[in-house]
């Protein structure tokens, strides 16, 4: 079995998470502290973030990444054997089309973007309120 099946396992999935958390979170933390350096003063009451990323949302976001891609790759190929050492059969794929399983997707994805949208407006009329007072 390749290393690129292996991780498409439940079993390498688990191990690929658990090696990539630590830096993962680090790699991340210097990306978000080089992100807020690059903003003016003005972008900065908008765009700066916290660069703190706690263990408990690295290790969630890390397993949410690994199990969700064996997931969809358990769906969509007849070749991923996610249960793999512990049993050959494929038992989610093709369980949903793949005109569904991409419409969902996409879904996902704009709602996630309607959500980043929203609580960006919130937060901009929120800071133009804060500043208004001071």
């Amino acid at each position: 079995m390749t290393v690129d099946r292996f991780s498409h396992t439940l079993l390498g999935a688990t191990l690929v998470g658990l090696v990539s958390v630590w830096p993962g979170h680090m790699v991340c933390e210097l990306v978000l502290r080089w992100w807020n350096t690059k903003l003016s003063h003005a972008q900065a009451r908008y765009l700066a973030v916290d660069p703190r990323i706690g263990w408990g949302a690295a290790m969630s976001g890390a397993a949410l990444g690994v199990y969700s891609h064996a997931f969809l790759n358990s769906v969509m190929h007849m070749d991923v054997r996610a249960f793999a050492p512990f049993s050959a059969v494929n038992p989610i794929q093709g369980v949903i089309s793949m005109e569904v399983l991409h419409l969902a997707s996409a879904l996902v994805g704009m709602t996630a973007l309607a959500i980043f949208a929203v609580t960006f407006s919130h937060r901009r009329i929120t800071s133009a309120t804060v500043g208004e007072r001071d």
